[in-house]
C-alpha cells in the first residue's frame, strides 16, 4: 500500500470546512499539493477540544500500526528563494475570531513528520513535510493570482497629478530610506501608488523642477513629531507625522498614480545642505505645482457643519440682510462654533503657509473629506470681517469657561477668531511688497504670530515671497546660528534703508527667556510677544526726515547709534499686563491719574485741563477716534467713559469729586461706546506698557512694561519713534523698547537740536 493511501476498510469522512467561503480566489497551501476531492485531515484536539484522535467522527486510520518512515527531508539548496507567504487583510482574519493568529509551532498530529515553526523555510517538494493537520488559517494563503495585480486600471484624468499604472508589489523590508543626492534645480516627488491595501505605498522620483511632471504640492502642519505612521516608500518602511499621512491617504485615488510633493519626504531633513538648497527652490516649488492641496486635518468636531456654512457665506456674502439674518439666527449657531474650531486648528499657525498659498495658481483645501475652494475660506473670512459688529452683538465674549460661545481654547476672543484666525491671519503680502526695501520688516511684523519647528524659518520662511533683490541678500544656509540670521536681518534693513525701525522690534516684555543669545538690539523673531511695536500701526516720524547714523562693533554683538537726548525716567506706573480685562485697564486708569496728578501738581484749572489732555492723548498714543479729534472733547468722554465703568464695574471703590462729576454726566454716551473706548481705544494699547513721568521736563510718555526709575529716553537719528536705554555701566546701554512721549512723536526732538537745546550724543547698546 501506498504510503499515503487510505485503507478501504475504513474510508475517511468528509469534514466541513469553516473557511471555505474564504478561500475564493485564492490556494491554499493543503490544496496545491492534494486534490480539491481529497478530505481534509481531522481537527486538532488542542484547538477544537474534540475527543482523543483515536475516536471521534472523521477520523481515518490505517489498521496497521505506523505509516512506513519516509527518507529524511533534503535540506533546501542556498540558492533557493523561499516562497512569500501572504497575509490577508484584517477583514478576512476578522471571520473567525478562534483563529485569529497561527500558533507558533505547528499543532501535534501522529501523521506530522517533523515539528517545524511556520516561519522554517522550506523548498517545494519538502512542502508535504508541514503539518498536514494544522487547520487553514484564513491569514495564511497564497497570494492571489498574479495576473489579478497587473490588472491595468483607467486613471482619473481630471484629477492633478494623477496617472494610469500598475504598481509594482514591493515587500517591506527593514532597511533605512536612503536619499539619493539631487543634481542641481532638481526635487524629489512622491508618487502615490493606487489603493489596493490599507497601507500607503509610495515612490520617490527625481526630477528638474524646470521640466517636471505634474504634481500637486502639499501644504499641512507637521504636527507631533512623536505621533507618527509608518508608509512603504520604494519598498522600505518610513515613519511619517500622522498628519502628513492622513494628507497622502486623502488624495491616493483609488485608480492612478498621484504625483506630489511633500517637504517631509521630499526633503532630506538631515542633510543640512540639502535643506538649504530645497527652501531657495519653494517658490519654485509651489508656483509651478499644478494645484496646492491644504491640508487642515481629519474629520471632526463637527467640521462638516462649517464647511457648509463657509460655503454658504461665499455664495451669499455679497448679501447683507441675508448674513445678518444668519448671524441672528439661533439655529445656526453650532455652524459659527464649528467655523471657529477649524479656524484654531494648527495649520493656521504656520509660517510656511504664508509663502505656500501666495506662490498657488490654484489652491484646495481639505478638511477630511471635504474638498472646498481656497476662495470659499478667503471670501467667508472677508464677510466676518465686515461683519464684526453683526458678530459682536451676537457672541459676546464672556469671562473664560468651557462654552465655545465665550471663549476660546486659547484665550481668544470668539469674534476675533472669526475675524483675524483662520484665513484672516495671513498678511496682504501684495501691498507689503509696496514698502520696497522695507517689505521684508513689514512681513516679519505681520506674521510674527506664526509658528516654525526651527527659529531659522523665521526668516528663511518668508523668503519665497520677497522681491528677488532683496532674496539675493538672504541665502538659506542652516549651517548658520539662528543668531547670525536675526543679526543679518537689522544689518540688512539698518543699511540698506539708513533707518532704526527694525530694532523697536525688540520687545522685552513681558519678560522671556534669550534662548538664542541675541543682543538686546536684535528682535527675537522665533518669540512672539504680546504686545507690539509703536511701528507696526502707527506712523510716527520722531526723528524727522534724518538718517540713522550707526556702525557695529565686536563682531556685531555691539551697536553704536547716534540720538537725541530727552530725559530720564523719574518714576513709572503699573504695567498692564497681557493677559488682561478691563478691570485691569480700569485700575491701571486710576494709578496713573494719581501719578501724574500728584507729580506734576496743576494749580490752576488750564493746567489741570492741559494735564488731562495730555494723559488722554497718551492713554490711545494720540490715536483719538475720528469723531473725537477734538482734545478737550477726546479728554471728557475718555474720563467720563473710565469713570462711568469704574463705577459699574468695582461698585467697592469710592470715587472722588472729580471722577465722581464725570460719572454723572457720562449718561450722554451709550454702554457699547463706553467699552469700546476702554478696551479697544485705550485698553489696547495700553497693554504691555507703563505710563512713566520724567525727571527734568516733567514729560509724559507710555512704554514698555521693562521701563524702571533711571532709564534714559532718546530720539535715534532715523527712528520713528524715541526709546528706552538701560545703563549697563562702563559707557554701554541694553535697548529696553520704544515709546511714546507726548509731544515729541513728530520731530520736535530734532527741532530742538537744530536749534540748540538739546544736544546729540553716541550710545553703545550692547
Amino acid at each position: 500500500m501506498a504510503p499515503y493511501d487510505w485503507p478501504l476498510n475504513d474510508p475517511p469522512q468528509q469534514q466541513n470546512n469553516p473557511f471555505r467561503p474564504h478561500q475564493n480566489g485564492y490556494q491554499s497551501d493543503e490544496e496545491s499539493i492534494y486534490s480539491r476531492n481529497v478530505p481534509l485531515r481531522p481537527k486538532n484536539p488542542a484547538l477544537s477540544n474534540s475527543q482523543p484522535l483515536t475516536h471521534g467522527p472523521g477520523f481515518a486510520r490505517p489498521p496497521f500500526p505506523a505509516y512506513p518512515e519516509p527518507n529524511p527531508p533534503t535540506p533546501a539548496p542556498s540558492w533557493f528563494d523561499p516562497p512569500k507567504v501572504h497575509i490577508r487583510s484584517a477583514s478576512v482574519a476578522a471571520s473567525s475570531s478562534m483563529y485569529s493568529a497561527p500558533p507558533e509551532w505547528a499543532p501535534q498530529d501522529p501523521y506530522a513528520r517533523d515539528r517545524m515553526p511556520f516561519s522554517t523555510p522550506f523548498g517545494p517538494k519538502d512542502m508535504h513535510r508541514l503539518s498536514y493537520a494544522a487547520p487553514i488559517y484564513p491569514e495564511i494563503l497564497r497570494a492571489p493570482n498574479p495576473s489579478r495585480i497587473a490588472e491595468t486600471e483607467t486613471a482619473e484624468s481630471s484629477t492633478p497629478g494623477v496617472e494610469s499604472v500598475a504598481p509594482p508589489r514591493a515587500a517591506p523590508t527593514n532597511k533605512r530610506l536612503v536619499y539619493k543626492a539631487l543634481e542641481w534645480r532638481q526635487i524629489r516627488l512622491v508618487r502615490i501608488l493606487p489603493e489596493r491595501m490599507s497601507a500607503l505605498r509610495c515612490e520617490l522620483v527625481q526630477a528638474s523642477i524646470d521640466n517636471a511632471p505634474r504634481y500637486v504640492a502639499i501644504s499641512y502642519a507637521w504636527g507631533d513629531s512623536g505621533d507618527t505612521q509608518n508608509i512603504l516608500v520604494d519598498g522600505v518602511s518610513k515613519p511619517i507625522t500622522t498628519s502628513l499621512y492622513g494628507a497622502l491617504k486623502a488624495l491616493r485615488r483609488r485608480n492612478g498614480v498621484v504625483t506630489v510633493w511633500a517637504d517631509a519626504l521630499c526633503i532630506d531633513q538631515s542633510n543640512s545642505e540639502e535643506r538649504t538648497l530645497q527652501v531657495q527652490l519653494m517658490k519654485d516649488i509651489y508656483s509651478k505645482a499644478q494645484s496646492v492641496s491644504v491640508w487642515l486635518g481629519p474629520e471632526a468636531e463637527e467640521s462638516g457643519l462649517a464647511m457648509r456654512l463657509l460655503s454658504h457665506l461665499a455664495h451669499r456674502g455679497d448679501s447683507p440682510a441675508y448674513i445678518k439674518e444668519l448671524i441672528n439666527s439661533k439655529a445656526r449657531r453650532r455652524e459659527f462654533d464649528a467655523v471657529v474650531r477649524v479656524f484654531e486648528r494648527e495649520y493656521w499657525r504656520r509660517l510656511w503657509i504664508v509663502q505656500e498659498i501666495f506662490n498657488a495658481t490654484n489652491v484646495d483645501v481639505y478638511c477630511g473629506p471635504t474638498r472646498l475652494p481656497w476662495n470659499v475660506y478667503r471670501t467667508a473670512s472677508k464677510v466676518f470681517l465686515r461683519h464684526k459688529e453683526d458678530l459682536a452683538q451676537n457672541f459676546q465674549s464672556t469671562p473664560f469657561d468651557n462654552s465655545p460661545q465665550s471663549m476660546t481654547r486659547s484665550r481668544v476672543p470668539y469674534v476675533d477668531v472669526l475675524v483675524r484666525h483662520g484665513p484672516g491671519s495671513l498678511p496682504d503680502i501684495s501691498s507689503l511688497l509696496s514698502f520696497g526695501d522695507t517689505s521684508i520688516l513689514e512681513i516679519l511684523r505681520a506674521s510674527r504670530s506664526k509658528q516654525t519647528s526651527v527659529p531659522h524659518d523665521k526668516v528663511f520662511g518668508i523668503l519665497a515671497v520677497l522681491p528677488e533683490e532683496i532674496r539675493e541678500n538672504f541665502k538659506p544656509d542652516y549651517n548658520l546660528t539662528v543668531r547670525d540670521v536675526y543679526i543679518n536681518v537689522v544689518d540688512y534693513l539698518v543699511t540698506t534703508t539708513e533707518r532704526l525701525d527694525v530694532i523697536c522690534e525688540s520687545i522685552h516684555f513681558p519678560p522671556h527667556a534669550n534662548a538664542n543669545n541675541l543682543p538686546s538690539w536684535t528682535p527675537d523673531w522665533s518669540h512672539t510677544p504680546q504686545t507690539t511695536s509703536l511701528g507696526l500701526n502707527y506712523d510716527f516720524k520722531a526723528s524727522g526726515s534724518t538718517k540713522a547714523k550707526f556702525s557695529f562693533k565686536d563682531r556685531r554683538s555691539k551697536l553704536a547709534i547716534s540720538a537725541v537726548f530727552l530725559d530720564v525716567v523719574k518714576t513709572r506706573g503699573v504695567a498692564v499686563g497681557t493677559l488682561c480685562s478691563v478691570d485691569d485697564h480700569l485700575m491701571a486708569f486710576l494709578h496713573w491719574r494719581a501719578l501724574i496728578m500728584g507729580d506734576r501738581d496743576p494749580q490752576t484749572k488750564e493746567e489741570q485741563a492741559a494735564v488731562r489732555e495730555a494723559f488722554c492723548r497718551t492713554l490711545c498714543v494720540a490715536q483719538l477716534p475720528p469723531q473725537l479729534k477734538d482734545p478737550k472733547k477726546w479728554s471728557r468722554i475718555c474720563f467720563q467713559s473710565f469713570a462711568s465703568m469704574i463705577r459699574e464695574r468695582l461698585p467697592f471703590l469710592s470715587l472722588d469729586r472729580e471722577l465722581t462729576t464725570y460719572a454723572t454726566s457720562a449718561q450722554e454716551i451709550s454702554l457699547v461706546s463706553q467699552k469700546r473706548i476702554v478696551k479697544d481705544t485705550c485698553g489696547g494699547r495700553m497693554m504691555g506698557r507703563c505710563l512713566c513721568v520724567t525727571q527734568n521736563d516733567n514729560l509724559v510718555g507710555m512704554g514698555s512694561g521693562f521701563m524702571a526709575p533711571g532709564d534714559i529716553i532718546v530720539v535715534p537719528f532715523g527712528c520713528y519713534s524715541p526709546v528706552i536705554l538701560r545703563p549697563e555701566g562702563h559707557g554701554e546701554y541694553r535697548f529696553v523698547g520704544d515709546i511714546y512721549v507726548d509731544g515729541y512723536m513728530n520731530g520736535e526732538a530734532i527741532d530742538e537740536w537744530k536749534n540748540g537745546q538739546r544736544e546729540v550724543e553716541e550710545y553703545l547698546i550692547c
